[in-house]
């Protein structure tokens, strides 16, 4: 950072490294990408919660938001994510889970719910 030579926006850079520092490994899908997109309250991405990798995690609101795509559709994936959520829930923690084709097609409806939920956790 002292050698940036004058250059602008180090902020930028210095809020990635701090996310990244934080647990935050950065968006890896498309369906990340467009989550990111909605221009929500910030959130660590991709983040090691209680031995699980959470999509979207928010601490402070203890808010974990997940995007489901067609690979939890099968019956060992929702046993999975069945016990996960209940782990986390007994631990503290609010779980959303959102199918994909919400993000995609109603991603005004993904926004408000999300934004809902954190205004009520807070």
């Amino acid at each position: 950072m002292a050698r940036a030579n004058g250059r602008h926006n180090l902020h930028v850079l210095d809020r990635a490294i701090e996310v990244y520092r934080a647990g935050s490994a950065g968006a890896r899908s498309g369906n990340e990408v467009r989550f990111l997109q909605l221009d929500l309250q910030e959130s660590l991405v991709n983040t090691r919660l209680l031995g699980y990798e959470g999509d979207f995690l928010w601490p402070d609101a203890r808010l974990n938001v997940e995007i489901d795509g067609v690979q939890h559709n099968t019956q060992a994936a929702k046993r999975e994510v069945a016990i996960r959520d209940r782990i986390l829930t007994a631990a503290g923690y609010t779980v959303l889970r959102l199918a994909e084709w919400t993000l995609r097609e109603r991603p005004d409806e993904v926004r408000s719910a999300v934004a809902n939920a954190l205004a009520s956790l807070r």
